[in-house]
């Protein structure tokens, strides 16, 4: 259960997802990183237009080695349940090759405010 201090009060919207024991401010820094990586992912699939896709690992790749892979997946995890990706039928060699292909996701056609 997240944290909210009163019935008025929104609670704070989670990105990062506390698996190592983490409290206090390094835990909300943390927060603020993995969100900071999810509008930096959004923001490449809205430069690129419309219909096209990109797997996990093109997106690692494109990072530059600034975020680490888990970081790449959980970033875009988030968006998808988020309504602002969708997955895609294609899959496409990942980082393994063509015997393990890694799925697609594309800007959602539902509008970037949708819930799925």
């Amino acid at each position: 259960m997240t944290y909210q201090p009163d019935l008025f009060t929104p609670a704070p919207e989670r990105h990062y997802f506390n698996t190592v024991p983490t409290q206090g401010a390094d835990l909300v820094n943390k927060n603020e990183i993995a969100g900071r990586q999810e509008r930096e992912i959004l923001a490449w699939y809205k430069s690129k237009g419309d219909g096209v896709n990109f797997t996990a690992w093109e997106c690692f790749n494109r990072s530059g080695n600034k975020m680490t892979m888990a970081s790449v997946k959980r970033s875009m995890t988030n968006l998808m349940n988020s309504g602002h990706l969708e997955k895609t039928l294609e899959l496409r060699p990942g980082e393994y090759g063509e015997r393990y292909p890694n799925r697609a996701y594309a800007i959602t056609t539902k509008g970037l405010n949708a819930k799925l």
